[in-house]
């Protein structure tokens, strides 16, 4: 029995690492294998699978049975997509993840989590932050890692652009978010206490998101902080928003007198709001409706646009066929996925946040488990809200974080049922 349970453990511990080099990969070497270790962590997770569809809350049940139909509404697609291939190679990646959703996550698991994640992201922050420093130490440095990204990095540089050893400025910007997420969930882990060293990693992350010049991930970050306040034990909501007001207009100043080079995002606003384009993506967007006309029932396939919008337009960027999708999942889903595509998605989000937020509303979880749920909570936020400008759904990184955050959530919620069972019996 016990030969069983280790092995079991250590599965899922393997599970574990390989979705976090998954999250945390960037532009690093470990990208080259994020397709890899979906494999091994979704063929893993099938069998290791506890959950039993019996004695889970009904809630859950559902929400894991709409999402089996979404992916089952996807294979039906892919055979009606106008490049099976192209849709495959997404297409696969999501079935097989699926399974992560039943894993049922320990409390070691939890604390590993915390240890791992919290490790990664203050490490990435110290890059972006040693980037402006000595930004040719960086250079150096990535060359080791990752030579094919010392280019891009070279030329971000020069457009006063900080991502630091990520290698890219969106997935550095996504995850500071993660670890502002991981940081206030720590907060809930001490007994809804803030150490310093809490407050100092928040002030790190926020600034090196604003370095990354990234607008919508600076301002996600900020709602991630708002939601926090929100639904944390701080008592006087005028106090609550007096703090984040003071504080927020502190850091910027300090932060814009100290590092000039942080005023490039200021930049970056001044021209999001003289574009009426909304960052030049209306033309990607409009496009996405234009396919949606065509095929508004079953859409053209998942993962197709890059190659409809080239053919259509024969749009070149930077010396290449348009490969970076279309900055909106939503409107992306709507032309490659149809209506019924859209809807099912749609629900699945939202239909999770909500009862996630219902769920951290009860006082039947430990701090461990109860600070795992605001994580699952802030990465659901995040993926959902930078959904609007980014390409969340596409990513593997940005795929697997949420896909992680839904079964985060199944097993909070099968600790709640636990909890309830012995409470009752007792």
């Amino acid at each position: 029995m016990n030969y069983i349970i280790n092995k079991t453990a250590a599965k899922k511990f393997i599970i574990l690492i390989s979705i976090l080099c998954i999250i945390f990969s960037g532009y690093t070497f470990l990208l080259r294998y994020s397709k890899t270790l979906i494999f091994i962590s979704g063929i893993l997770s099938l069998f290791t699978i506890r959950f039993k569809f019996k004695n889970m809350e009904k809630n859950i049940r559902n929400n894991i049975m709409i999402y089996g139909i979404w992916v089952a509404y996807l294979i039906i697609n892919a055979l009606c997509s106008s490049s099976f291939e192209t849709t495959f190679s997404l297409l696969i990646k999501i079935v097989i993840s699926y399974f992560i959703l039943f894993v049922d996550w320990s409390d070691n698991n939890i604390n590993t989590l915390f240890k791992i994640s919290r490790f990664i992201c203050i490490f990435y922050a110290f890059s972006i932050l040693l980037e402006v420093a000595a930004p040719n130490l960086i250079l150096k440095i990535a060359d080791i890692i990752e030579p094919t990204r010392v280019a891009i990095i070279a030329d971000e540089l020069n457009r006063g652009i900080y991502s630091g050893l990520v290698g890219e400025k969106g997935f550095a910007a996504y995850l500071m978010v993660v670890g502002a997420v991981i940081e206030l969930a720590k907060y809930i882990k001490q007994k809804n206490k803030f150490t310093k060293y809490n407050i100092i990693f928040i002030f790190i992350y926020i600034l090196a998101t604003i370095l990354t010049g990234k607008r919508m991930l600076s301002i996600i970050l900020i709602m991630e902080l708002i939601l926090a306040f929100n639904y944390f034990r701080v008592k006087s909501k005028f106090a609550k928003g007096l703090l984040i007001g003071i504080i927020s207009i502190i850091l910027m100043t300090a932060v814009f007198t100290i590092m000039p080079q942080t005023t490039n995002i200021i930049d970056r606003f001044i021209e999001a709001s003289s574009d009426t384009t909304s960052g030049g993506r209306k033309m990607f967007w409009d496009f996405c409706i234009t396919m949606f006309k065509d095929r508004p029932i079953i859409g053209y396939g998942l993962n197709t646009f890059n190659e409809v919008f080239y053919k259509s337009t024969n749009y070149i960027f930077n010396g290449v066929a348009w490969n970076m999708y279309a900055h909106n999942i939503y409107y992306e889903l709507l032309g490659e996925t149809g209506i019924i595509g859209i809807i099912l998605f749609l629900i699945i989000i939202l239909k999770n946040f909500i009862e996630s937020i219902k769920l951290f509303k009860k006082n039947n979880l430990d701090n461990s488990w109860k600070a795992a749920l605001w994580i699952s909570i802030g990465l659901q936020a995040l993926f959902i809200i930078y959904g609007l400008s980014g390409n969340t759904l596409y990513y593997d990184a940005q795929l697997i974080c949420y896909i992680f955050s839904l079964s985060l959530f199944y097993s909070a919620s099968k600790k709640v049922t636990e909890n309830e069972t012995e409470n009752g019996g007792k």
